[in-house]
């Protein structure tokens, strides 16, 4: 099976006659296996192409940062509502947490003297890979002044690179602590 260039055939003829092609017959048809090879080749490109894309994600340090409240539910102890923050190591290799904390407006970043992380782990702490950690914040710390100018939470690794996250959690948590007198 082969197609025809139609209307191609005036213009090639003008340019590569027999002569300025030295006895090479060329013909203006398409076969069957060219358009297969043309197939096979636009496929191998696009494949190489997602394939490096994919081959430097992997190597790329990713963390999600998620901020929430969270209460406790045991006697004695203080019930009030803390934000804390959850931080998810989705690389494919393990990273070493330095600092976790809130960034508020004017420069300035709001962290805990005294962190409590889960596990009972101290900083800097080291994620591996797809595992978690979650700093705990005093609840007093919702009626400091710059809480309420809190941004973003952020989470920065050993070696300087910031991550940012928001949620529905923390622009409540930022909203009430802009009320005044609010029990928490």
């Amino acid at each position: 099976m082969a197609f025809r260039l139609i209307g191609l055939e005036n213009n090639f003829n003008k340019y590569f006659t027999d002569d300025a092609m030295c006895g090479y017959n060329v013909t203006t048809e398409i076969t069957t296996t060219d358009i297969i090879t043309i197939c096979i080749a636009v496929l191998g490109a696009v494949l190489g192409i997602i394939n490096t894309l994919q081959a430097l994600n992997k190597d790329r340090v990713k963390l999600r940062v998620i901020p929430k409240m969270s209460f406790f539910i045991y006697e004695n102890v203080d019930s009030r509502i803390q934000p804390c923050i959850e931080v998810i190591n989705v690389s494919m290799f393990p990273i070493s947490i330095n600092q976790i904390g809130f960034s508020v407006k004017g420069g300035g970043n709001l962290m805990s003297t005294q962190p409590f992380l889960s596990h009972g782990e101290k900083l800097p702490v080291r994620l591996e890979s797809r595992s978690s950690t979650t700093i705990y914040f005093p609840p007093e710390i919702l009626n400091d002044p710059k809480f309420k100018t809190v941004k973003y939470a952020f989470a920065e690794t050993q070696c300087g690179l910031l991550f940012k996250g928001r949620s529905k959690a923390l622009a409540g948590m930022i909203k009430r602590s802009r009320v005044e007198n609010t029990n928490y």
